[in-house]
């Protein structure tokens, strides 16, 4: 297991355990914080958010990440803030979708 989906599943077990829950069919967006403004392109970090989606699937807080289940993750960078110098911070936003019929 990834370090990422391992820390994903203990966080997303953790907000379970506490009765969090995500809505599905669902929508993600990952926005991503870097220590510097440097140019970066958001479709590179679609692989580096995968593990995360698998980890919370893992933990039962989200069923499946299918297409059934949830639409994206679509990466944005977060240009307003910094995190301190070698740390990346990826907060993940859920929002419930009207089922299609």
């Amino acid at each position: 297991m990834s370090r990422l989906r391992e820390q994903a599943y203990y966080l997303a077990r953790s907000l379970k355990n506490s009765g969090a829950t995500i809505g599905y069919p669902t929508h993600c967006v990952a926005w991503l914080t870097f220590p510097t403004t440097r140019r970066r392109d958001s479709a590179n970090f679609q692989g580096a958010i995968k593990p995360v989606i698998d980890g919370i699937v893992s933990a039962g807080l989200l069923p499946d990440d299918d297409i059934t289940h949830l639409v994206g993750p679509d990466v944005r960078i977060d240009l307003s803030a910094r995190t301190p110098p070698g740390v990346v911070h990826i907060a993940l936003k859920f929002t419930p979708l009207t089922p299609a019929h």
